[in-house]
């Protein structure tokens, strides 16, 4: 009798802790055959137990913030039973892709998924109990109006469509409990993620200097020191992180250690939504010698330069003498989204694919002049882009272009047939 006494009170102070999000996570889940821990990155735990109706995170990329994303969806869906969408900007291949490689490992993997999830098989829906999880492309209005959650989580807002934001609080605005979570690398200022953040509490992570005890936040370029002006340099890889305070150095194989009292500490308190900013200065993966590498490429190189720091940095930035202006940005938007094959009335489309490491893929939807000569067709002829995207899994003969095809209906491709001459030829004989 006691014993069966004892299990009841275990099971039930087990569930009451798992009411918990970080501490359901660490029971729950599974990562690389370990329990999820937070030693990599202790930042999350606190984004992932924030339970407030409107949440958002400008972010660095590979901070952990995805994984803490679909811990997220997955303790609603369980202890709250609700029902979640999760957004990313096109159904194919962004959606798609997120499933297969993100969703569906995350459940085989952790056997407590495993038992939860009663239908997985569907790309872009999954059951677990009375739960149900839809994995949308955002470009789709109709996908965005038809399904009723309390949970919404909407990736890579940047590259999003101006409609989805307003679309998903109204979805959201019925439900007497819901979350809607907006994350995403910022590019634009005042554009996507960052006008969202710019409007919210705009929370930055302190932790306590090992050396000096101050509350401390790594910024950029305050806290990097440079042993070296050359990215070619061996000793560019001694670059360390130092407080900005007494300027003593943080080693970097130290992180896991000084971060742990991390605190988050609001720059805008009191808004209606909470924000989270994290960079790439507190990683356990990127040490200060590959941030000062980055730093130096983008000085010879626009492009790096605007990688450092939206995708290191999880800043916007505008590199000098490559502004453009807001109205040459609206000047430039058409009344269709990237990926939208709605509004192809029945005009003729081409694709384009250049083949390297990744797929590089373009639609392209044609308007013609209906009073074209047949001998000057070219010049009458104005092209739109409606799609670009990149594929980055390959398969012998290219398989993941097939479903581009079927849904665009091209009147003709143009394909690389190098480096991947096999590949390219077998996908234009199977077409």
């Amino acid at each position: 009798m006691r014993s069966i006494f004892t299990t009841a009170i275990s099971e039930q102070l087990k569930g009451r802790s798992l009411a918990v999000c970080s501490i359901w996570a660490e029971r729950c889940r599974m990562i690389k055959g370990k329990p999820m821990s937070f030693n990599q990155h202790p930042w999350s735990k606190d984004i992932l137990d924030c339970d407030e109706r409107e949440c958002c995170c400008q972010k660095a990329a590979q901070v952990g913030i995805t994984e803490t994303m679909l811990n997220r969806a997955f303790y609603l869906m369980d202890q709250r039973k609700w029902d979640i969408a999760y957004y990313l900007p096109n159904k194919i291949p962004d959606a798609t892709d997120f499933s297969n490689a993100r969703f569906d490992p995350a459940i085989e993997e952790s056997q407590y998924l495993s038992s939860m999830f009663t239908s997985t098989k569907n790309v872009g829906h999954k059951r677990a109990g009375t739960a149900n999880l839809y994995i949308r492309g955002s470009n789709s209005k109709v996908g965005l109006r038809s399904i009723p959650v309390a949970g919404l989580f909407i990736d890579e807002v940047d590259v999003c469509a101006d409609y989805v934001l307003p679309m998903a609080r109204e979805r959201l605005s019925g439900q007497q409990q819901s979350q809607l979570w907006t994350f995403s690398t910022p590019t634009i200022e005042g554009h996507g993620i960052n006008a969202i953040f710019s409007q919210s509490d705009q929370r930055h992570f302190f932790f306590k200097c090992p050396s000096c005890s101050r509350f401390i936040e790594l910024t950029f370029p305050k806290c990097l020191k440079f042993c070296s002006d050359s990215e070619s340099d061996a000793a560019i890889n001694d670059s360390y992180l130092i407080c900005p305070e007494c300027e003593a150095k943080l080693p970097h194989e130290q992180k896991p250690q000084f971060l742990k009292t991390g605190i988050w500490v609001p720059a805008q308190p009191g808004k209606n939504v909470v924000s989270f900013y994290i960079n790439q200065m507190y990683s356990s993966t990127v040490t200060p010698g590959d941030l000062a590498k980055s730093f130096l490429k983008g000085q010879r190189d626009l492009a790096e330069e605007q990688e450092f720091y939206n995708s290191k940095l999880g800043i916007v930035h505008t590199p000098e003498g490559n502004t453009v202006t807001d109205a040459e940005i609206v000047s430039a938007i058409g009344d269709y989204v990237n990926g939208d094959s709605e509004h192809l009335k029945h005009l003729p489309v081409t694709i384009g694919i250049d083949v390297g490491k990744f797929l590089h893929v373009v639609v392209v939807r044609w308007d013609i002049n209906a009073h074209a000569t047949l001998d000057d067709i070219n010049s009458q002829a104005v092209a739109h882009v409606i799609h670009a995207f990149k594929i980055e899994s390959l398969k012998a003969g290219f398989p993941e272009l097939d479903p581009i095809i079927r849904i665009y209906q091209p009147r003709a491709v143009i394909i690389d047939a190098q480096p991947e001459r096999r590949s390219a030829s077998d996908f234009a004989t199977r077409w």
